[in-house]
């Protein structure tokens, strides 16, 4: 059986760089197209295989493209470079793109839904409205304290020592920092009621989504998690063993290795800080910690807080509510070694690929 035609493209904002390949994988055309005219070149083309880069706008292409027929396959861009031969331009990119689709071992990153793409979007504006509140927090708290003022670190405090010295507290500062701080006082509270707002439509996504309502079940699986993961992965089903989905996650560190030297690399820093969150909250008797100020109920499953802590924040064992707080690679060694990688992971992936298989 004859192979389909490939198609290579670089994606680009206004100008794509399309190569074809025949059935022998020799380049019959590679020249750019306006942006306008590609998804009419495209449907023109009988079914074939379409490769590029996963970057920018590549998961639309992918979802146009496959309407239309063909088979999408989106390449890791890390995976091209190696490719390029000669100079950097948009045909040896093309052409890279081509050649790097036809690796047998190649793990191409799957379509993203329109579903996934809005979890997506909702993540990435909470990211920055999150960045800009604790932008505004150091801002703060660096600028008082030239006027004698040490404000404690956390939200709660920010608040207070807000309010305060918009009162009596605050007859020390001049009349012009005064009026900043009712201004910065307004902006703290315009972005923590959009974060708010973005919370509420999170939870309204989690509780709708299928796949979203199956994570909800495991312990220290809340909202944000659960949207972030089906964001991302989908189904989970292009991993073929759940540590495979750890290792993407970031949880365990990245290798050099030549000969008999291993060099253990450092971990991930892109997604580990969503999925320590729970580890945070997580008890020597392996109950959560009950949800308060600090540590707010998204974060937390609600069927664990239930079960195993009462109205004063106690746990059934008898334990206290944990002060102290786990850094980052704290936490993301507590999941590692204790419970949720050696036992929730596993459950997750098996859970998602339950689902695909159904």
């Amino acid at each position: 059986m004859e192979q389909p035609k490939l198609i290579a493209i670089d994606v680009a904002k206004n100008v794509f760089q399309l190569c074809e390949l025949d059935a022998h994988r020799k380049v019959t055309r590679n020249e750019p197209v306006r942006r306008g005219r590609l998804l009419q070149t495209l449907a023109k083309q009988p079914p074939s295989i379409v490769a590029m880069e996963a970057c920018y706008s590549s998961h639309y292409w992918a979802r146009e493209f496959a309407a239309m027929g063909h088979e999408v396959r989106l390449v890791p861009a890390q995976h091209v470079k190696p490719f390029v031969r000669g100079n950097k331009n948009d045909a040896n990119d093309a052409l890279a793109i081509a050649e790097a689709s036809q690796r047998p071992n190649l793990r191409c990153v799957p379509v993203k839904s329109l579903a996934q793409q809005d979890m997506q979007a909702l993540h990435r504006i909470r990211m920055r409205l999150v960045r800009q509140r604790i932008q505004l927090m150091n801002q703060t708290r660096g600028i008082l304290s030239d006027y004698g003022v040490v404000m404690p670190q956390g939200i709660p405090s920010f608040r207070r020592t807000v309010v305060e010295l918009q009162g009596d507290a605050g007859k020390h500062l001049t009349p012009f920092m005064r009026t900043q701080i009712v201004e910065i006082d307004a902006e703290f509270r315009t972005r923590s009621d959009r974060l708010g707002q973005l919370e509420k439509q999170m939870h309204a996504l989690a509780t709708s989504h299928p796949l979203c309502k199956l994570l909800l079940t495991m312990p220290g699986i809340g909202p944000v998690n659960a949207t972030a993961i089906v964001s991302a992965i989908g189904r989970g089903d292009q991993f073929e063993h759940p540590r495979d989905f750890a290792v993407w996650l970031g949880l365990t560190p990245s290798q050099y290795a030549s000969g008999k030297k291993i060099v253990p690399g450092q971990d991930h820093q892109a997604w580990r800080s969503l999925p320590s969150q729970p580890a945070r909250a997580w008890r020597p008797c392996g109950h959560l910690q009950r949800a308060s100020a600090s540590r707010p109920a998204s974060t937390l499953d609600a069927a664990a807080r239930g079960a195993h802590w009462g109205e004063q924040g106690g746990c059934c064992c008898g334990g206290a509510p944990r002060a102290d707080r786990l850094d980052h690679a704290s936490a993301g060694r507590a999941l590692l070694g204790k419970r949720l990688v050696t036992t929730s992971l596993p459950v997750l992936s098996m859970r998602i690929a339950a689902v695909t298989r159904a």
